[in-house]
């Protein structure tokens, strides 16, 4: 069988690549088409996932190993509303989430832990707060449409920090008393 090579796009979306080739496989077999290509087909969508597994494992999980960014407990990337990211806060679930720019991180309990510095931003979108560099609760899950440009450069460069330190888990889906400042 030749050597097929996918784009890693195509990899990471194997599951709708092959949610397609089901319906293709499944219109071939309607229309007559002989086993050979549907085996083909199963041979090609056992190497996509393969390929995504390997590419998950290499790209989505980080170790511990010295650089400060501990390993991701799920590779799978989903939405969070507001009541789902503060359940990631180290104290109702092991996993601490953090959202800056409605995109949501998995951070270190040795900064985010409860009883640490950052922990009022565990399980919550802090994007006003970092970009204010205030720790106020009642600043966080609230747009930061009304920061000066100094302070949406500050955040900016925490988010460029976050995408370097920190596995990318989800974005954060905000409710109708985000948009209150």
């Amino acid at each position: 069988m030749a050597h097929i090579q996918f784009d890693k796009r195509f990899i990471i979306n194997g599951a709708g690549v092959a949610a397609v080739g089901i319906v293709v496989v499944c219109i071939l077999k309607t229309q007559g088409f002989k086993n050979s290509i549907i085996d083909f087909f199963n041979k090609c969508k056992t190497s996509i996932f393969k390929c995504r597994n390997l590419h998950n494992q290499s790209h989505s999980h980080r170790s511990n190993s010295g650089d400060g960014v501990r390993m991701s407990s799920s590779p799978q990337r989903r939405s969070f509303t507001g009541e789902e990211l503060m359940m990631y806060d180290g104290v109702r679930n092991e996993r601490i989430l953090v959202s800056l720019r409605r995109k949501v991180y998995e951070v270190e309990k040795s900064l985010y832990g409860p009883g640490e510095t950052y922990h009022i931003l565990a399980g919550k979108e802090a994007s006003r707060c970092v970009a204010k560099s205030i720790l106020d609760e009642k600043q966080t899950n609230k747009n930061w449409s009304d920061c000066t440009e100094e302070e949406l450069h500050a955040l900016d460069e925490h988010v460029m920090l976050y995408e370097k330190k920190y596995p990318l888990v989800g974005w954060f889906i905000p409710n109708d008393n985000f948009y209150e400042i």
